[in-house]
This record gives C-alpha cells, sequence and structure tokens, in this order.
C-alpha cells in the first residue's frame, strides 16, 4: 500500500493498475481513505505546480476508481472535473482498474457516467469500453450522445460522413434531434448546407438499414416545430432537405408542415411552404389545409412568404373558383400588412376574384379595408362601393408624437461615497452618455478638495480590478500604461487608475499619446482621450475645481449662461 501510495503521490499513473492489482478490499479501504486526503490537497496546491497537480489527479483518478465499492462512487469520482483538469481521462488505465468487476456493476457504471452532463470524446470511449465489456444496453443520456457527437467529429470529415460504419449510430443518431440542445460540435462543419459532412452522413444512415428513413424524418420534423436556436434550426432543415423527401412523406405530413409555415424561422417556413406548393401543384391539398396555410403565412411578416403566399393563392382560385368563398377573408388579412406593396398585391388577387364569393364576403372585405394604408384605400372604395360614413370622414393626417423635452441634468455626486458607487456602475456597464460626464465632474471636483481620500475608497471599492492588486504592472512605467489604454476607446477607468495611484507618480500619467489612425470617429475619440488624460495628470500637480464642458441637459447641451458663469 505504502508503494502505491508513493506512485500516486510521484504522479505514476501507468504503475497504478500493477500496484493496485493484488489488494484485497480491506486494504483497498485504507488506500481510499488515504486518496481522499490526497485529494484534499490537491485543490490547495499553487498553480505555479500545475503540470505536478495534473498526473497526482490523474493517479488519484484512476486508484480511486479502482478502490471504490459500489457504481455510483466509482462514478461520482470517475466524473470529478478537479481530478481530470480540463483534461480527458485515461480510459485505458481505467479499464485496466475496474477488469475484476462484475458484468452488473459495470454496465450500472456505464449508465451513470452517460447521464453526466459535459462529457468528451475522452468518456464516451471508456462508456463504450465499459458497455461492451459488460454486454449491457447502449445508453442514450443527453451527455453521452454529447460525447458521442465529440468523439465522431474529432475522427474528422470521412468518419462523419461514413456515420453508418459506427455501430452506435442505429441507437444515438435520431437521439441528436432530441437532446435540449443538438450537440454543439455538430456545428464545427458548414451546418447550413445539406451536403456538410453531419448533414449528408445522417441522411445516409436510411441507405444503409441503419436507421428507418421515417423515425429520421419524423426526428428532424419535430426538432423544426419544437424550435430554438437559429444554427439549431438551419441544422434540423439542412438534414431534413439532405432527405428530401418524396411525396408520399409529404402527404402524410401535412399538419406538420403547416405548424412550420405558421411558427417556424424564416427559412424552415420557407422551405415548408414550398412543400405545401408543391403538393398544391399537384392537387393534393385540401381546401382546408391551403385555407390554414394562407391564415398562417399572411399573418407572418415576412413580405416574401407573403408575397408568395398570394401567388399561391391566385393560381388556386383560378383552377377551383368554388374556394373563393373560404380564400378570400383570409386574404383579407393581408390589408393590414405593413408593407403596402403586400397590401396591394391583395387588393388587385381580391379584385380578380371578388365575383366568384358571395356578398357576405364582400361585406367582410369591406370592413378588413379600413386596415388598408391611405394609397390602397381608393381603390378598395371603387372595389367594395362607397362607405356611407366615407362622406364625412375627415381626412387622414398622421401625427408625430411630440419631441421629448430636455430634463436638467442632475449635479455631481457630492459624496465620496456616492461618486464612488456611481463610478463602479459606469466601468462596469461601459456607459459614455450624460452620467459619463456627471462622473468625470465629480472626480475632477472632489479630486481637487483631497486625491487621496477619493482614491482610497476608489481602491476600496474596486478590490478585483486589475490596477488594484498591489503589483506594479499598468502603474510601472509610462509605456505600460500607453499599452492598456492607447489603443482602447476613452474610458473612465484611466482617471481611476489616476486617483488609485498609490504611491503617486504623476510623470506616469503625463499624456505621451500620438494620434492613431484617419478614421473620424477615432479623431472624436481623441478629444475625449485627452480631457481625461489632461484630468487625470492635473489631479495631482494642478486641480481643477471643476470641468467647463459638463452639460447642463439630459440632451447633452450646455447652457451659454452656465458656461459663462463658470468661465
Amino acid at each position: 500500500m505504502t508503494e502505491l501510495m508513493q506512485a500516486v503521490r510521484k504522479g505514476w499513473s501507468d504503475k497504478v493498475p500493477g500496484l493496485l492489482e493484488p489488494l484485497g478490499p480491506a486494504e483497498r479501504k485504507e488506500v481510499l481513505a488515504e486518496l481522499k486526503k490526497l485529494r484534499k490537497e490537491l485543490r490547495d496546491w499553487d498553480w505555479r505546480e500545475w503540470g505536478k497537480r495534473v498526473s497526482v489527479a490523474r493517479a488519484v483518478l484512476v486508484a480511486g476508481a479502482g478502490c471504490l465499492p459500489g457504481p455510483a462512487a466509482a462514478a461520482a469520482w470517475i466524473g470529478a472535473r478537479e481530478l481530470q483538469l480540463g483534461q480527458s481521462g485515461p480510459p485505458k488505465l481505467l479499464m485496466s482498474v475496474l477488469e475484476h468487476r462484475d458484468d452488473d456493476f459495470l454496465g450500472k457504471l456505464a449508465h451513470r457516467l452517460a447521464a453526466r452532463s459535459g462529457l468528451t470524446d475522452s468518456d464516451a470511449l471508456l462508456i463504450d469500453a465499459l458497455v461492451q465489456r459488460s454486454g449491457c444496453p447502449l445508453p442514450t443520456a443527453d451527455g453521452f450522445v454529447n460525447g458521442w457527437v465529440e468523439l465522431v467529429t474529432r475522427q474528422g470529415d470521412k468518419a462523419v460522413r461514413r456515420l453508418w460504419a459506427d455501430p452506435r449510430a442505429s441507437v444515438l443518431a435520431v437521439r441528436i434531434f432530441e437532446t435540449p440542445r443538438i450537440p454543439p460540435q455538430v456545428f464545427r462543419y458548414p451546418h447550413h448546407d445539406p451536403k456538410g459532412p453531419w448533414a449528408a452522413g445522417l441522411a445516409a444512415l436510411p441507405e444503409h438499414g441503419v436507421v428507418e428513413r421515417s423515425v429520421l424524418l419524423d426526428a428532424c420534423v419535430a426538432r423544426l416545430l419544437r424550435g430554438g436556436r437559429p444554427r439549431e434550426s438551419a441544422f434540423a432543415l439542412a438534414v431534413l432537405r439532405a432527405l428530401a423527401p418524396d411525396g408520399e412523406e409529404c402527404r402524410s405530413r401535412v399538419p406538420d408542415w403547416l405548424g412550420l409555415v405558421a411558427d417556424g424561422v424564416p427559412s424552415v417556413a420557407g422551405h415548408a411552404q414550398k412543400l405545401l406548393t408543391e403538393l398544391a401543384g399537384q392537387g393534393q391539398l385540401s381546401e382546408e389545409s391551403l385555407v390554414s396555410m394562407a391564415e398562417a403565412v399572411l399573418f407572418r411578416p415576412e413580405k416574401a412568404l407573403v408575397r408568395s403566399q398570394l401567388v399561391l393563392v391566385d393560381r388556386e382560385l383560378r383552377k377551383r373558383p368554388e374556394a373563393a368563398a373560404a380564400l378570400l377573408p383570409v386574404v383579407g388579412e393581408a390589408f393590414g400588412h405593413a408593407d403596402t406593396d403586400v397590401q396591394e398585391r391583395a387588393v388587385k388577387l381580391v379584385a380578380r376574384h371578388l365575383a366568384a364569393a358571395g356578398d357576405g364576403v364582400r361585406e367582410e372585405l369591406a370592413a378588413a379595408a379600413e386596415r388598408l394604408s391611405p394609397s390602397q384605400r381608393t381603390a378598395a372604395r371603387f372595389l367594395f362601393g362607397d362607405d356611407e360614413n366615407e362622406a364625412s370622414a375627415e381626412a387622414y393626417e398622421e401625427f408625430l408624437p411630440a419631441p421629448a423635452v430636455a430634463q436638467p441634468l442632475a449635479p455631481a455626486p457630492g459624496s465620496v461615497a456616492e461618486l464612488v458607487e456611481e463610478l463602479v456602475v459606469i466601468m462596469r456597464s461601459g456607459e459614455q452618455t450624460v452620467n459619463f460626464e456627471r462622473v468625470f465632474d465629480g472626480m475632477v471636483r472632489l479630486g481637487a478638495q483631497d486625491p487621496r481620500v477619493l482614491g482610497k475608497a476608489v481602491r476600496e471599492a474596486m478590490p478585483t480590478f486589475w490596477w488594484v492588486d498591489g503589483s506594479p504592472g499598468v502603474l510601472s512605467s509610462p509605456r505600460r500604461l500607453e499599452g492598456y489604454f492607447g489603443r482602447s476607446t476613452p474610458d473612465i477607468a484611466y482617471l481611476a487608475v489616476a486617483l488609485a495611484m498609490d504611491p503617486v507618480v504623476p510623470d506616469l500619467l503625463v499624456d505621451r499619446s500620438k494620434p492613431k489612425g484617419s478614421c473620424p470617429h477615432k479623431a472624436l475619440e481623441a478629444v475625449l482621450t485627452a480631457r481625461l488624460r489632461e484630468a487625470g495628470h492635473r489631479v495631482w500637480t494642478d486641480p481643477m475645481p471643476f470641468l467647463l464642458a459638463t452639460p447642463t441637459r439630459t440632451t447633452g447641451a450646455l447652457d451659454p449662461l452656465v458656461l459663462v458663469e463658470r468661465l
């Protein structure tokens, strides 16, 4: 046991399996107690011993996995990130110390490890080895799916395209679409392209009999219906396009396409609209489905989708005029669209087919015409007839909201505590509005009274900032100070640094910056930079009582009389 612990403390993880093998349960229990103590010690090791800490942690990981009596405890030990330290665990060594366990233990361990989140490709290899050794069913937990995708992705483009050759694909491929988040590793390749590695690899699975085509199609469509992040929808759409569902597959999923045109992101809705349009062209879309489709699309804000839908409705009404009574009221929804071109197209479509609809439809459309913009109402009155109240209606006139009234700007913070509180907020938010000017003015005013008191308050309020940690760092030379601030946008942190200096070396704060570049916005930034740097230097050499340019209004304006008074 002593020899084993010596090997662990030296980080010789390769020797651990051999030294652990002859130990019995009682001896392993004693070793485990020592390993737990060493694990606690590792948490307090200095970061400068990182290399040694990594090797020792790996040895602790391997030895502990072979000593723990139950699968739950072993899974928690193996999954501890503090023992892996950002690196993959050693599957071969772990399997060596676990080979004496029975199949039931290894199977339970595999499933417990698979249930964890954030699995790596190395974790997936270990779980796969445990599954093969124990003969248990392959885990389908979300974490293992992510680890498997990571493992396949690391093997390269060819391995992804030959996904059908992976024996785990029959179980895990469909699970990609069922996890809360699609594994991010698939986005390392172009995920919008149906010919991309993952889209093509998944689409090839039914061809090789690995996954049933209908199951994979249903998984893609279900993922699109569920929604999610744009790139996740783009990936599921790419797989759907790569599968290229045929006529029968499209007909059997009409309710799904209707759901996608209603709630899908524009690219997904556009593809679903295309599939439904193809079905309508083949005469395989019922009137009820066509009405539902029109209701969903004409309510959307995307102009391209709405225009395409109006074209489809027009074409279908030419083929089946009897559907006018059901479709034209839906077209009336487009009267309220934000785009006047869409409104015009809708009015013209109604005009072409209104004769085939009844009087009830005409009255309904006439009421909907009130949502038309003024430029389209003339055509609507000609189409539906003058409204009896139109003559007495006042001419349309647009009213713009009244301009905001400029409010007086609050005075600069009058106390050190109030000033420091507002300074912290501005430094963390990066705000450069009138509140920035108020705080700037307050720092100049209070700095002129007693800069050391203000500097002490700044240091106490911001103990985690890089220039307050006690090291010379940025304040060690003018060149280093310029390096931190010279290439960035103007920042009130420069003035905070000047106030927080301890000891005070005013020469470090002399503005030695030179104009950089010729962009107009850089020239504007140079003005504010010069103001901040001048104030930072003068707070210790020639304090100013206040700033002349501090605004008096929330709009940033400065009252001329106030300026004269300040002068």
